[in-house]
């Protein structure tokens, strides 16, 4: 259907929810017995490469599939507050079986899947790049500090030094355009601009 309608560049995976799954969605979000409830028994995700294909794929998706309006949230045009993206959208498929769609970017499934910080090795056009020294150093003194505390019970002790030792000496901006700008602590906004532009 994707490839019929002129979207070359995508990857679809499913998945069907399990026994489990559907009994703990049953119990704590709809606290009842009836199946009916639960609209994403059966799940597909449509990575792509970039966000104008997410929006594309969403059309071709509504326009062979019946949409459930209350069921389409873009968490792309906003985001939700842990900086997770995707266009979630439920259709009615074959006996009406509704069936929950979720559409992303390449990137925006990396971060989904591995985090944040599995986000550092890539670049804008997804493809490998080598980490800075900034980041590499930061990603070695986390990894110090996890196995210093790995067999600890002092967990109070592991987040001060984690706060301290890691988070204290750095500051995350964001651009204009959305991109996160990582400086030293006591930076100042002359700072930020530079980083933006170097001909300031």
């Amino acid at each position: 259907m994707l490839k019929k309608e002129g979207v070359e560049d995508f990857m679809v995976k499913g998945r069907i929810k399990s026994p489990y799954r559907v009994y703990e969605k049953l119990e704590k979000k709809y606290h009842t017995e009836d199946i009916g409830e639960v609209m994403d028994l059966l799940a597909f995700r449509v990575v792509t490469k970039s966000i104008a294909d997410c929006y594309m794929i969403l059309g071709i998706i509504h326009k062979y599939y019946t949409p459930l309006i209350k069921k389409i949230k873009d968490y792309i045009a906003v985001p939700k507050s842990n900086g997770y993206q995707s266009i979630h959208t439920t259709v009615l498929g074959m006996f009406s079986f509704p069936i929950e769609i979720q559409i992303r970017t390449y990137e925006m499934d990396e971060i989904a899947e591995y985090g944040v910080a599995a986000h550092f090795a890539y670049s804008e056009n997804n493809q490998s790049t080598s980490v800075s020294e900034t980041q590499s150093e930061w990603i070695k003194k986390l990894k110090e500090i996890v196995s210093t505390y790995k067999e600890s019970d002092d967990k109070e002790k592991f987040k001060d030094e984690l706060r301290i030792e890691v988070l204290d000496k750095r500051i995350y901006l964001y651009t204009p355009k959305g991109d996160v700008i990582e400086l030293p602590y006591g930076s100042t906004v002359l700072d930020f601009a530079f980083t933006i532009h170097s001909e300031i």
